[in-house]
């Protein structure tokens, strides 16, 4: 009798183990995956706002030693809502140094003159002028304010700052942590 193996039958192959995942390993690698991108799409956005906040807090210390510089070499000087050509402090993110015009206490910019140095603040990040009295912060020829303690309260939806002024126009920052103190 004939043993050999007919030319019409199967062959197999050694029996190897499978390679590869499978679906649920695929399904489970997934989910982790996307759960770890949810998480750190959140921290990353909130450090991103934080940031922007710091910055926008460094360019408005970069602007007030600014006006007081120019107003030790130059005269009186007002760092102002530019929305409101210095006519009122609202919530803001416009900001301007100008030449002021008048003695105190009724200073005004000097009319049809360009502002010394504009700063618009991050659409996300807001600042707010809290003071006893004035409608823009004023240095006099020697850098001191005129009268006008108070600081600037810099907003977003994640956290705050304040920049707080003493008499002697002297700023110092003072991480403010969450935004509830924020208009």
């Amino acid at each position: 009798m004939d043993t050999s193996p007919s030319p019409f039958a199967s062959r197999r192959a050694p029996h190897t183990s499978a390679a590869g995942f499978t679906l649920s390993e695929l399904l489970v690698c997934l989910l982790l995956a996307s759960t770890l991108a949810i998480a750190a799409t959140s921290t990353l956005s909130r450090f991103a706002a934080e940031q922007r906040l710091i910055s926008a807090s460094n360019d408005l210390l970069t602007l007030m030693r600014l006006a007081r510089g120019e107003a030790m070499t130059s005269g009186p000087i007002l760092l102002c809502d530019h929305n409101h050509a210095c006519t009122r402090f609202e919530t803001t993110q416009n900001l301007a140094v100008l030449r002021a015009s008048n003695t105190p206490p009724h200073m005004e910019p000097e009319a049809g003159r360009p502002p010394l140095a504009l700063l618009t603040l991050p659409p996300d990040v807001h600042v707010s002028w809290r003071r006893f009295r004035g409608n823009a912060l004023l240095f006099h020829r020697n850098g001191i304010l005129h009268f006008q303690n108070g600081h600037f309260l810099i907003c977003n939806r994640h956290a705050s700052r304040r920049i707080v002024m003493n008499w002697a126009g002297r700023p110092r920052v003072e991480s403010g942590g969450s935004a509830a103190p924020c208009p």
